[in-house]
């Protein structure tokens, strides 16, 4: 009876194990608190992005007001459009310093800078490149500079710009072509690529794209933990390739339906990988967790939630909602209807006691 029953341990224990390394497995799926924006309020549109500052939570949008900041039940907005000191023309990042909020606009090159109440408090213009990112980690003020083959990560003190670290990428485009439409020139659909974030500690979370884990990188840039990735790779799916063509090739220029002819040849051209990578994309959490995103939105965005000496937690939103921001006790995540309307639903942290479903 014994090598009987040791068997049966022995199955149930490989079973559990195949169980928890599949993917979609033990997918914990958020409570959600409440939903701001939608229906006849049209304040939100075009979010660019939204971070937290405790409680509060502030919106990033394309529109006039772009700046809108939720206390609870109150909602303040601003951010004229033009092309004056405090005003914005294509705003694209958002971020706390202590109490003030900090916007990156891309078209004017420069750094706005707001108190709460949304009184202007400064800019910083950007020079030295490309900018296309800005973010926080810890006290430091992060912009990542574009190049032909090398993203270059920069911390700014002051007039100071410090390089923190650089990585490259692989340079591997497609080409979509067809007749009587412009030619596109873009990344292959979901391949490896390199990506990072910031977490609260002032530390950088980095995936090189090819590496089985996460690399945790100081404020010096040097590597002082690495986290495994685990090792299900999720597939890609039918909803998953439609979404790709629908926001990589775009639908109309000028009001005019030019890319037509180059979505239909771009179905027989473009090849999609079975599964995903590892990793899609990282953000940090004010934990001192890493989230590592293994799906795109079009199924259900899927996260896994990464920290030292503690198992991986699998995080699950539903299907057309975007994560766009981490707080201590709340996530911020985009979703859009039917009719592309946009609002912000907010969740209570999966790790939180009472958060999930």
């Amino acid at each position: 009876m014994m090598p009987y029953r040791n068997g049966w341990v022995l199955l149930a224990a490989a079973a559990a194990a195949l169980a928890a390394s599949a993917p979609g497995s033990a997918q914990l799926e958020p409570r959600r608190l409440r939903v701001l924006g939608g229906g006849a309020d049209a304040s939100l549109y075009r979010v660019q992005a939204a971070t937290f500052s405790g409680s509060d939570l502030v919106v990033l949008s394309g529109a006039a007001p772009a700046v809108h900041l939720f206390e609870g039940n109150r909602q303040r907005s601003w951010g004229r459009r033009g092309r004056g000191p405090a005003e914005l023309t294509r705003p694209q990042d958002i971020v706390w310093s202590g109490t003030r909020v900090l916007v990156r606009d891309s078209e004017l090159r420069k750094i706005a800078s707001y108190d709460r109440a949304g009184n202007f408090l400064g800019t910083r213009p950007l020079s030295g490149g490309m900018v296309v990112r800005l973010e926080m980690a810890g006290r430091d003020t992060l912009v990542e500079f574009f190049g032909q083959q090398t993203q270059t990560v920069v911390r700014l003190r002051g007039a100071r710009q410090d390089t923190l670290f650089r990585y490259g990428h692989s340079g591997e485009v497609i080409r979509l072509s067809a007749p009587g439409a412009p030619s596109l020139t873009m990344p292959p659909p979901f391949a490896p690529r390199a990506v990072w974030a910031p977490l609260p500690d002032g530390r950088i979370a980095f995936w090189d794209g090819q590496e089985n884990a996460v690399r945790l990188l100081d404020g010096n840039g040097r590597v002082v933990a690495r986290l495994p990735l685990p090792a299900d790779r999720h597939p890609v799916t039918g909803p998953d390739r439609e979404a790709w063509f629908a926001t990589a090739i775009p639908s109309e220029i000028r009001g005019q339906n030019v890319f037509a002819p180059l979505r239909r040849e771009a179905r027989s051209q473009v090849r999609f990988p079975a599964r995903f990578p590892p990793v899609l994309s990282l953000r940090g959490d004010p934990s001192g967790a890493v989230w590592v995103q293994q799906t795109p939105s079009a199924t259900g965005q899927r996260w896994v939630i990464l920290k030292q000496g503690q198992p991986p937690v699998h995080i699950r939103l539903p299907s057309r909602q975007t994560l766009l921001a981490i707080g201590g006790s709340e996530l911020a995540a985009l979703a859009k209807d039917a009719d592309e309307a946009e609002s912000i639903h907010v969740y209570a942290h999966p790790q939180r006691p009472g958060a999930r479903r």
